[in-house]
C-alpha cells in the first residue's frame, strides 16, 4: 500500500548482516524486544530474498515453476522479468539508507487521497509515503505483526520493499493475496499486472526463499 504520511517519529539504529538498517517509532521509548524483533523482521526478509533469487538460477525446478504460475500468471519464461525487481529490492536494502517504521496501533495515520489527516483507518498492514516527483519514503510494518506475526511481518516487509525499491503497483482485491498465499482474494488480475504486483513479489519470496 502506498499512502501520504504526517505523524512525529522517534528513531534509533540498527545493523543487520546486510547493513545498517534505521529504526523509526511513535513512542519515545523503543523498547529492547521491539527492537530486536524489528531487526529479525528485516534479517529474515532479507535472506528470504536471497534464497528466492538463488532459486531463479534453477528454471526447470518444478516448484519454482508452480510459484510463478500461482502468483505471476506466467510461465519459467517470465523470470528474466522476475529478477531484476527483486534485484532492485536486494540492493535496496544494503544501500545503507534503509529505514522501517513500526507503528503501535493496529491503524495507521495517513492523509487520504483528498488531502484529509485520519486516525481511524482500516486495519493497515504496512505502507510507504508517496513523496514528491515520484520519490517513495520509508518502509513502514504495524507492530502488530512485527511481535506477533513473523511471517506476515517478513511477507509485508518485502511488498513495501518492491514499491520502495522497485516503483511495484497494488491492483486491489485483484493483486491482493488471501493470507496463506493459496490464490488472489477475487479474480480478474491478468500476468503482465502480476509482473508488476507487489503482492507477488511478496508471496513468491514466501514460497521459494521463506525458512
Amino acid at each position: 500500500m502506498q499512502l501520504g504520511n504526517k505523524v512525529a517519529w522517534f528513531g534509533t539504529s540498527g545493523k543487520g548482516s546486510f547493513g545498517k538498517v534505521r529504526l523509526k517509532h511513535r513512542e519515545l521509548f523503543f523498547g529492547k524486544a521491539e527492537e530486536q524483533a524489528s531487526m529479525q523482521t528485516v534479517e529474515k526478509a532479507y535472506s528470504t530474498l536471497q534464497l528466492t533469487i538463488g532459486w531463479l538460477r534453477h528454471a526447470e525446478a518444478q516448484k519454482l515453476k508452480d510459484a510463478i504460475q500461482l502468483y505471476f500468471k506466467s510461465g519459467a519464461s517470465a523470470i528474466p522479468r522476475i529478477q531484476p525487481i527483486l534485484e532492485l529490492v536486494q540492493a535496496g536494502m544494503t544501500n545503507g539508507k534503509l529505514s522501517l517504521k513500526t507503528d503501535n496501533t493496529s491503524t495507521s495515520r495517513f492523509v487520504n487521497q483528498f488531502g484529509v489527516e485520519a486516525d481511524d483507518v482500516p486495519y493497515i498492514e504496512g505502507y510507504v509515503r508517496n513523496g514528491a516527483n515520484g520519490s517513495k519514503g520509508d518502509i513502514h510494518v504495524t507492530r502488530d505483526y512485527i511481535m506477533n506475526n513473523r511471517f506476515q511481518a517478513v511477507r509485508t516487509f518485502i511488498h513495501e520493499a518492491t514499491h520502495r525499491f522497485a516503483n511495484t503497483d497494488d491492483f486491489g482485491e485483484q493483486g491482493y493475496m488471501h493470507a496463506d498465499g493459496s490464490d488472489f482474494r477475487a479474480p480478474g488480475i491478468t500476468a503482465e499486472q502480476c509482473l508488476n504486483n507487489a503482492d507477488s513479489y511478496a508471496y513468491f519470496c514466501m514460497a521459494m526463499g521463506y525458512r
